[in-house]
């Protein structure tokens, strides 16, 4: 979850995840201030975690 999650590296993923973020684009957001406060921060960690859970659930 470093960088973009794509379907090449997780088949399906783009019709499971609806919303996907992760490490790199939350680092972005962090640099041009697009958080408003840390939990607007916090809301995307957990949907970062929420997607994995999502995508991997029948695993």
């Amino acid at each position: 979850f470093l960088n973009p999650v794509t379907d090449e590296i997780a088949p399906g993923y783009s019709k499971v995840i609806k919303h996907p973020i992760c490490i790199a684009a939350m680092e972005d957001k962090v640099e041009s201030h697009k958080y408003n406060s840390p939990s607007d921060w916090e809301g995307d960690v957990n949907l970062m975690y929420k997607n994995c859970i999502d995508y991997n659930r029948g695993n």
